[in-house]
């Protein structure tokens, strides 16, 4: 019930652009409850929102929690994947506003990985819950957002040993430092059951 309860906050102060908050207030010595923050990790934000209502869903078997929530994850996957205009790899890519992913520190651009496969994992979660609903051409929406993201992934990210940190090819820069905890999204894939996001031999 809380869970359910936590989701309805977020749904209740979803931007009409379909972003979900980062959070809905500021702690501190005057905690402000009500004032919702957007912009900090919204390159992530949208991948949370979705696992919580999917993780709510296959935990309680209750199709009615899928039914309150599907038109605004459908919304807020539909902006999260619109955050670049890169012409290679956008849906893993950082959004063009810029902003942080949940590593909070150092430089970000172009296609993560970190970032890129937690959103692949929740692409997953969203076509699932389409096909569930029987929204036919948003889960195929979410196929092709999911192919066009594995095959960057693969082609731009993987450097023959181990995936980069990021690389941006608009503006030819690179990171190839080894981020610990790079396969959050294969985690995430593999606890709601949807088989991972990586090629099994590269998880290795």
């Amino acid at each position: 019930d809380l869970a359910r309860t936590t989701l309805q906050a977020f749904k209740q102060y979803q931007r009409k652009d379909g972003a979900v908050p980062f959070w809905l207030g500021i702690m501190g010595d005057l905690p402000d409850l009500a004032t919702p923050s957007y912009n900090w990790q919204i390159s992530l934000n949208g991948f949370c929102y979705v696992d919580m209502i999917n993780r709510l869903w296959i935990r309680t078997g209750n199709n009615a929690i899928l039914k309150e929530f599907y038109d605004s994850a459908k919304k807020c996957t539909t902006k999260t994947m619109n955050l670049s205009t890169a012409k290679v790899g956008a849906v893993i890519s950082m959004p063009d506003s810029g902003g942080m992913e949940w590593f909070e520190h150092g430089e970000w651009a172009g296609m993560a990985t970190h970032m890129g496969a937690l959103r692949l994992a929740g692409l997953q979660m969203m076509e699932k819950m389409a096909k569930a609903v029987g929204d036919a051409e948003y889960a195929k929406q979410c196929r092709q957002w999911l192919d066009d993201g594995y095959k960057a992934m693969e082609e731009h990210l993987w450097n023959g040993t181990y995936y980069l940190n990021f690389n941006d090819l608009a503006n030819k820069k690179k990171s190839d430092d080894v981020m610990a905890y790079q396969l959050d999204g294969e985690w995430a894939s593999l606890f709601h059951g949807l088989g991972g996001v990586f090629k099994p031999e590269r998880v290795k």
